[in-house]
């Protein structure tokens, strides 16, 4: 009898998926290599964050710094109101002036009869270099006797010197301790604010309330 001979059948072909196909050999990397850690961008660095997250240190020269900048109608309320309790007898001479970038001008010629070496020029502010309109109408010191920069040509302040300074206005509050005792015209930048002084914030007072200076 004749033995039959036995037929291999066909392999059948292994058939790649068109999934295998792209995703197959990457994935096998991925498991060689292991997950990659996450790179964050610079600004979310160890050192920013710790930056952002840590308690900010309280220095009073910053709280200063920032009262000159951005003063308010409520804390120059409080002033006024403090000086008009200690019922001040104050008088002074001044003399109008041509406006500047259209605010008021005066020039305070004397203090209680006593003529000033440096004249002092105040503007009645219009609340828009400070974005404030709060403080709209309200009378403040310039920065000198001419009030205007030679070179931007704006109004200057009597605040400037203290802001273009850290030294200067370091030094300024560190002399306004619990001992500290100054004269009405002596600088005393936690109490006056941008008014600087005592005299100031009561010549504003009494501009704001109508005070006529000769034309």
């Amino acid at each position: 009898m004749r033995k039959s001979k036995h037929v291999k059948k066909p392999r059948k072909s292994k058939t790649i998926s068109k999934k295998n196909m792209r995703y197959g050999s990457s994935n096998k990397n991925k498991k060689a290599s292991g997950r990659k850690k996450p790179i964050l961008p610079p600004i979310f660095s160890p050192e920013n964050i710790k930056a952002i997250t840590e308690p900010k240190k309280y220095s009073i020269a910053n709280s200063v710094r920032y009262r000159l900048k951005h003063m308010d109608k409520k804390q120059i309320d409080k002033i006024y109101d403090d000086i008009k309790s200690e019922n001040v007898d104050f008088t002074f001479d001044c003399k109008v002036l041509a406006s500047v970038h259209g605010r008021d001008m005066v020039r305070i010629t004397s203090i209680n009869g006593n003529p000033l070496d440096n004249e002092l020029v105040f503007y009645r502010s219009s609340g828009v270099s400070r974005f404030n309109s709060s403080i709209k109408g309200i009378w403040f010191p310039c920065g000198d006797k001419t009030c205007i920069s030679p070179i931007s040509k704006r109004i200057t302040k009597a605040e400037d010197k203290y802001l273009l300074s850290n030294s200067t206005l370091t030094s300024q509050v560190n002399l306004e301790n619990n001992a500290y005792d100054p004269t009405n015209e002596m600088p005393y930048l936690t109490k006056y604010g941008r008014f600087i002084n005592k005299n100031n914030a009561i010549i504003s007072k009494m501009l704001g309330e109508g005070f006529v200076c000769k034309s």
